[in-house]
């Protein structure tokens, strides 16, 4: 994707609220991430003019499953109700988040943009055929190193066999 550069900052506010409207209908959309200067949310919709809105900040107490090996539902949600912001008031600079599980999905998702977003002056971003060549080349990520401490993961208790003494290991679960 290439975001766009726009004239003004309230043009681009108008042109990137009706965009971002668009996104969040798309059914690959999982939101955005953005905000105000020194203050970043997540963005899950909007509803008329306002962005609904989870702080992403919002620290949670640690569960403990070893008491009963149950975990209380009530700590995978939001402790803070999702909040409102008006959609001109974010800053313009924002991350869209899109998931494509199969390739099909990923055709939809172009048909969409291609027929929401780059119509008319609603171009918030850009997509493309091929790699564009004013762009430097795609150099993909190199495997990093991993250096291991030598413990090793047991996922079955045939591979338990090779260990003489119960005290060289510990078995956590499996």
């Amino acid at each position: 994707m290439e975001i766009r550069e726009q004239q003004s900052a309230s043009e681009l506010s108008i042109l990137h609220s009706l965009s971002l409207q668009e996104c969040f209908k798309m059914p690959q959309s999982l939101g955005a991430l953005g905000g105000k200067p020194n203050n970043a949310y997540y963005f899950i919709g909007f509803l008329g003019n306002e962005l609904i809105f989870l702080d992403p900040h919002t620290t949670q107490t640690f569960v403990d499953t070893e008491e009963n090996g149950t975990v209380d539902d009530q700590t995978f949600h939001c402790l803070q109700s999702p909040q409102r912001m008006n959609i001109l008031n974010l800053d313009p600079s924002v991350a869209l988040g899109f998931f494509c599980k199969e390739e099909k999905d990923f055709d939809s998702w172009c048909s969409l943009v291609q027929k929401e977003i780059l119509k008319e002056n609603l171009r918030m971003f850009e997509l493309v055929q091929k790699h564009p060549s004013h762009w430097p080349p795609f150099v993909p990520p190199a495997k990093p190193e991993v250096t291991t401490t030598g413990a090793e993961f047991i996922d079955s208790t045939e591979q338990l066999e090779e260990f003489d003494l119960e005290e060289d290991f510990e078995i956590l679960s499996i």
